[in-house]
């Protein structure tokens, strides 16, 4: 099962999923847990919050975020 994160903690979307395909082979991979309204309200309001920090951080860091 392939969980949502916001602000670095797992969210369950209420339970709900959808099966996740491999579009090559149509194979089943995982399953992916759907996001709620709230989850993306939630979402949405921390990525508001950490955009001030992120847009002032330096290349090298970024790239070290994403990479880790």
């Amino acid at each position: 099962m392939i969980n949502h994160y916001i602000n670095g903690q797992a969210v369950d979307g209420g339970g709900h999923s959808s099966d996740l395909f491999n579009p090559s082979t149509g194979g089943k991979i995982d399953c992916v847990l759907n996001g709620s309204a709230r989850d993306v309200d939630a979402a949405v309001q921390v990525a508001h919050e950490a955009f001030g920090r992120w847009s002032v951080t330096g290349l090298g860091y970024r790239s070290e975020v994403l990479l880790a």
